[in-house]
């Protein structure tokens, strides 16, 4: 694997125990594996894959709107509330 390829993967670390501060001068890289934080690679598809498909763009597009337009009506409500007061 190149370090272009590792640079554009995401990671999530799981970590189980007590959190402890690091020892000054102690070589983590060296200790067993139980000792060290466990690092699993997430995968999944691109996001340019998704955004490719016109039938997901035509129901993104749809939903954001709907939810655009709900808020913006109680954000409207909202104004008109406290020009009221």
């Amino acid at each position: 694997m190149r370090s272009s390829e590792r640079q554009l993967r995401f990671y999530w670390r799981k970590w189980k125990g007590a959190h402890k501060k690091p020892v000054p001068g102690r070589a983590y890289a060296k200790m067993p594996l139980q000792y060290r934080y466990p690092i699993k690679a997430l995968y999944g598809p691109r996001i340019q894959d998704y955004l490719g498909d016109p039938a997901i763009i035509k129901t993104l597009t749809s939903m954001a709107g709907e939810r655009l337009s709900k808020a913006m009506t109680h954000e409207v409500e909202y104004l008109l509330s406290q020009a009221g007061k």
